[in-house]
C-alpha cells in the first residue's frame, strides 16, 4: 500500500517528522458498512440516497480499498449516471493504475455513458467522450484488402492506408 506523506526537512535535509496527508483513514469494517448500506439503497431504487451514503467513500477515495469498493458500486450501477461519472473521474485520478478500479469503471462505462448513438456529434464535457487526438484522421482510408496481411494501423498506432 502506498502511503502518501509529506516530511519536514531539518538542517541538512534530514527528514524530522513523517505526517499522512490525510490523518485519518477508514477502517475496512466501515467501508464493508457503507458498501451494504449503499446496496440495501440500491435494491429499494433509491439512487441518491445511496449516492450520499458514498460520500464517505469518495472522501476517501486515494485509499485503495475504499477506491475498489467504490469502483465496484459505480459498476453495479449504485448511482445516478452523473454522480457515477463523478465518482469514476475521482477514482481514475485518484488510482491512474489500479488494475481492478479500471475494470470496474470500464465496465460501468456503458452505464455512465449513451452510446446508443455512436454516429452523435461528441459531448461538451471531455470527460463523457474518448479521447482522440485531432492529428489521427477521422475516418479510416485503408486500400488494403482483407486478404492482404497489411492491416490499417500504422506503426505509430493510428489509422490510414
Amino acid at each position: 500500500m502506498v502511503s502518501h506523506s509529506v516530511a519536514f526537512r531539518g538542517w541538512l535535509g534530514v527528514p524530522l517528522h513523517t505526517m499522512p496527508l490525510s490523518p485519518f483513514r477508514m477502517s475496512d469494517g466501515k467501508i464493508a458498512k457503507i458498501k451494504q448500506a449503499v446496496l440495501e439503497q440500491v435494491e429499494r431504487d433509491d439512487l441518491e440516497e445511496a449516492w450520499r451514503l458514498s460520500q464517505p467513500l469518495l472522501k476517501v477515495a486515494r485509499e485503495r480499498e475504499a477506491a475498489r469498493v467504490l469502483s465496484d458500486l459505480t459498476r453495479r450501477g449504485a448511482f445516478e449516471a452523473e454522480n457515477g461519472l463523478v465518482a469514476a473521474r475521482t477514482l481514475a485520478n485518484a488510482h491512474p493504475t489500479d488494475i481492478e478500479v479500471l475494470s470496474n469503471l470500464g465496465r460501468a462505462f456503458e452505464r455512465l455513458h449513451d452510446i446508443r448513438y455512436l454516429n452523435a456529434a461528441p459531448p461538451d464535457d471531455p470527460s463523457k467522450s474518448a479521447s482522440y487526438p485531432s492529428s489521427y484522421p477521422k475516418t479510416p482510408s485503408c486500400t488494403s484488402t482483407p486478404s492482404s496481411s497489411m492491416c490499417c494501423v500504422t506503426p505509430a498506432g493510428r489509422l490510414g492506408g
